[in-house]
């Protein structure tokens, strides 16, 4: 009578490939919503907000866990940049390496270099007016943004006098973190200001954006006037 032949299983080897491939496929499926999560955290603490969305990709996705960036997306509305309210802040960045040691033990996003990177920054007129007025020298501003072009209206307060002025100008930047406000046109009474107020004025507004704590270095390129807002473009890194 023949031996009958005694069936073999999947063996050892066969289950430790199948849990390593299993143990692999949770970690490329987990890291990217932890890393996220912990970006979040940091660049909210970073902008002062809540309202705060990023997207980190990497290949492969465990790289994130070694501070490895491919593209990182982020999108952030009513973000505080000093003593500047800023509607909106989006930037996509190209690969990024951080500390994951400061990042994922406390938080914090510690750049450690930067491939490329662009970035928008959105101000609201009334934004713009709270800033001015701010200053010493002005009381009930009012700040119209349009077609390039900026309309102000403020009390000034010039030798010991309160003087309602109005004016109009132009955003234009100055170096690469902050933005003057550029008067053609300052007028009382619907006179044009003597031209030595009218600089004092224009002195003690000045810079009226300033930019310097954006992260990840961000240095300005450009400055557009639309309806109801100023754009501020921003680029990072280098090729």
């Amino acid at each position: 009578m023949p031996a009958t032949t005694r069936r073999q299983g999947p063996g050892v080897a066969w289950f430790a490939a199948v849990g390593i491939l299993v143990a692999a496929i949770g970690v490329s499926t987990l890291t990217p919503p932890i890393a996220n999560a912990a970006l979040r955290v940091a660049l909210g603490r970073a902008l002062d907000t809540a309202d705060i969305r990023v997207s980190a990709v990497a290949w492969p996705p465990p790289a994130l866990w070694w501070g490895q960036v491919d593209v990182l997306a982020v999108t952030a509305r009513h973000v505080r940049v000093g003593t500047l309210d800023v509607d909106a802040f989006d930037a996509t960045l190209n690969r990024v390496l951080f500390d994951p040691g400061a990042l994922y033990a406390g938080r914090a996003l510690v750049i450690r270099s930067l491939g490329t990177g662009i970035a928008r920054v959105t101000v609201t007129q009334e934004a713009m007016a709270a800033l001015l007025a701010a200053q010493p020298s002005l009381r009930d501003v009012a700040v119209a943004l349009r077609d390039g072009r900026v309309s102000l209206g403020a009390t000034v307060s010039l030798l010991g006098a309160s003087l309602r002025a109005t004016g109009s100008g132009r955003l234009a930047l100055r170096g690469d973190t902050a933005v003057d406000l550029v008067l053609d046109r300052l007028m009382v009474g619907g006179m044009p200001l003597p031209e030595t107020f009218a600089a004092a004025v224009t002195r003690s507004v000045n810079p009226v954006l300033d930019v310097r704590s954006l992260p990840f270095s961000l240095h300005l390129t450009g400055v557009t006037v639309a309806a109801g807002r100023a754009m501020l473009q921003a680029a990072a890194g280098h090729e």
